[in-house]
């Protein structure tokens, strides 16, 4: 235990030194890479005043960070800017010179309503929700605003969807720094590099990013909500709280009512356990309810029922279509077919619906499954970018699975008193259970991947204390490595 501590401070110092220092270079880069599309014929100059902008952002973000803290913070956004840039860069002229910019279906459909939208001079959203049939409207309203004002093209859609994955590595070291400060640095670092997050961010065109920046800025709001110290620093949470809680009601609603449920469950076992919920003063408990009832009533104004009535429709939609409730066919599919089939105890083809859904939801894409075609077109329109960050994610499992059982006992044996970490345990608690039941895409997954961090960092701690658990750790990829034989083998004999 002792050395991992002495590790994790020495990673910390070490990390913390190379931020510090490399803050200036990265600057640098940035100001030297936003105009090169403009001067390349890649993007108008939109894509230089909404980088600008993005960078603005983040300044005014990091001034209001201690000063032991804020070189950090800008830090981590710089070199997570970087990072996006040049991805993004690289599939915007690299890889297709003097063509447009590859989109996949849902990319080209956000991208395709936005410029309808900008043309017809961003009506009320109440016409699109017919349109549209979905309630899913603000990210066809974010890039419609920025082709609107900014005058913007494709590129510069792409560049914002850069600039709020960015924001998302300084957000979590901020937010971590007052929940678990140990972990802070190597968060945002591992954030702020993480393959699976650039790829979101930088490739195609498509609502995570944005959903996974507000969803981070709203943690960070409550949170910081609940330590704050002046009226003003309070209404400037709230009103980032409920501006981003408002934009996930009109994105992913379900999301709302994981918060709502949340907040509520906190304070009800803060109270019944005696704990101080809020550090400073009761003003905090105000803005709270001001910001829950502004995402709310907001978007009810406009015509959108209520988050929790939203969540029941979808919840009553789903369990009535079946294709909502298991993955899509593949090898999995023939095996569970095959068991239906088969004279098996009705209890025992649940069991195994249930394992086969959860091991796709958990491991897939597999990466063992390469390309039929080794071209860039087939590469990028499928999940094969996804492939570098799922071996992070092998990695990272079961100190996730580990952690978050270790973090689970501290809080049912009231040990844990932290309401910020009770909150994030009951968030990803709730999150995953909606993850792991229906058809969602794999995107969901890798937009949790900042705040499972925190439980894999337990896991870590805790874990390595034990003589045997590089033992283990090792059988775990050995059991990965023969269900990926099998699986090869399995499909060669089935196809």
């Amino acid at each position: 235990m002792m050395h991992f501590d002495k590790s994790l401070d020495k990673i910390n110092a070490s990390i913390t030194a190379i931020l510090e220092r490399g803050i200036w270079l990265g600057s640098f880069c940035i100001l030297i890479l936003l105009p090169i599309p403009y001067l390349l014929g890649v993007s108008n100059f939109s894509s230089v005043l909404l980088g600008l902008l993005l960078c603005a952002v983040a300044l005014v973000l990091g001034l209001n960070e201690p000063k032991s803290e804020r070189q950090v913070f800008l830090s981590l956004f710089t070199w997570s800017y970087l990072v996006r840039i040049c991805a993004l860069l690289t599939l915007s002229w690299v890889l297709y010179p003097g063509e447009a910019t590859f989109l996949g279906p849902d990319g080209s459909n956000y991208f395709k309503i936005s410029l309808a939208l900008e043309a017809d001079g961003l009506p009320l959203p109440k016409d699109l929700i017919y349109a549209l049939e979905s309630y899913h409207v603000a990210p066809y309203y974010l890039f419609a605003s920025v082709l609107h004002v900014f005058d913007g093209d494709l590129f510069a859609l792409q560049l914002l969807n850069s600039g709020m994955g960015a924001l998302v590595s300084p957000l979590i070291f901020s937010w971590c720094r007052s929940v678990a400060p140990r972990y802070a640095v190597p968060m945002g670092v591992i954030v702020a590099m993480y393959p699976s997050l650039i790829a979101l961010s930088a490739k195609d065109l498509l609502k995570d990013p944005s959903v996974l920046f507000f969803t981070v800025l709203a943690i960070w709001s409550l949170t910081k909500i609940l330590q704050s110290r002046s009226i003003i620093s309070l209404v400037a949470l709230t009103f980032s709280g409920a501006m981003s809680l408002t934009y996930l009601h009109l994105a992913r609603f379900y999301l709302v009512v994981y918060f709502e449920v949340v907040v509520i469950f906190v304070l009800l076992l803060c109270l019944l356990r005696r704990v101080p919920i809020f550090q400073i003063t009761r003003r905090s408990g105000v803005a709270l309810f001001i910001l829950f009832i502004v995402a709310e009533v907001g978007p009810m104004a406009l015509g959108w029922p209520s988050s929790f009535g939203l969540f029941s429709q979808n919840l009553l939609y789903t369990l009535g279509t079946p294709s909502m409730r298991y993955s899509s066919p593949g090898l999995f599919e023939v095996v569970r077919a095959h068991i239906e089939n088969s004279q098996i105890a009705g209890w025992l083809v649940a069991v195994v619906n249930a394992l086969i859904n959860v091991f796709r939801k958990l491991y897939g894409p597999f990466v063992w499954i390469l390309p039929e075609q080794w071209n860039i077109v087939y590469i990028f329109a499928d999940e094969f970018l996804l492939y570098p960050g799922m071996l992070i994610w092998y990695s990272l499992l079961p100190f996730i699975g580990a952690g978050f059982a270790i973090m689970s006992f501290g809080i049912i044996s009231g040990r844990e008193k932290n309401p910020a970490l009770i909150g994030l345990w009951a968030f990803i608690f709730l999150y995953f259970v909606h993850y792991l039941s229906i058809n969602l895409s794999v995107r969901h997954r890798e937009v949790m991947v900042p705040l499972l961090l925190v439980p894999a960092f337990v896991g870590v701690e805790s874990t390595t204390k034990y003589p045997r658990w590089r033992k283990l750790y090792c059988a775990y990829w050995v059991s990965i490595i023969c269900v990926a034989a099998g699986h090869l083998v399995l499909r060669k004999l089935t196809f």
